[in-house]
């Protein structure tokens, strides 16, 4: 669809503020969500799958050229019964809760923080049952994916598991725009029984462009 032109002088328009019309971006959701949800996804193992139900409500601005959610929240259910919760209240990170505590990851950052100290602390964790790996060095991803394309292994952040980070990303804005609960196939990657909430899986193009 047709929107008017933001140049850059005007508020960041290109380079920031396009993310906040639903038909570039998906707004705090797809730009915040991407980041810890990502992070979420790695923790539990499950960046080859995704939860099998999406709950979202939040609140979209009518008005002007931003349509995108904001002050969100929502439960994503896996098909083992682990919850995915979020929403926008600060601080900005990740929480891991477990029988016995709890680890809270910073996204800005990294600070860890936890609810007995001790987790922390690197000795404490070479007994850990989960290890879930790492790039190191100032030089990080870049150099784990040129790492992997040599010896063939698959680099911490693959293409598939941006893919799974950013379906469910999306999923909780269309929850969100259709106000339902969402069942999900996360390995047909199809909504079960919602032909309206279905259609916002493909974006409209504008003729005479198609895909």
């Amino acid at each position: 669809p047709y929107r008017p032109f933001m140049p850059d002088e005007v508020d960041r328009g290109v380079h920031f503020w396009w993310r906040f019309n639903m038909t570039y971006g998906g707004g705090e959701m797809t730009d915040r969500g991407a980041h810890v949800i990502d992070l979420a996804e790695l923790g539990l193992g499950k960046d080859d799958t995704g939860p099998v139900q999406f709950e979202a409500k939040g609140e979209r601005s009518t008005g002007g050229v931003f349509d995108a959610f904001f002050n969100f929240s929502f439960t994503n259910t896996f098909a083992d019964g682990v919850k995915l919760v979020g929403s926008t209240a600060e601080p900005r990170g990740l929480k891991f809760e477990g029988d016995n505590g709890w680890i809270f990851i910073h996204v800005h950052g990294g600070k860890l923080e936890a609810s007995h100290p001790e987790l922390t602390k690197e000795e404490s964790a070479k007994d850990n049952k989960i290890k879930l790996g790492r790039s190191h060095g100032s030089q990080g991803h870049q150099r784990n994916f040129i790492d992997c394309v040599k010896n063939r292994e698959t680099p911490f952040a693959a293409a598939e598991y941006a893919h799974r980070t950013a379906t469910i990303c999306h999923l909780n804005n269309i929850a969100m725009l259709t106000g339902r609960k969402l069942k999900w196939d996360p390995a047909k990657e199809q909504i079960a029984g919602d032909s309206e909430a279905s259609a916002y899986l493909a974006p409209k193009m504008r003729k005479p462009w198609t895909l």
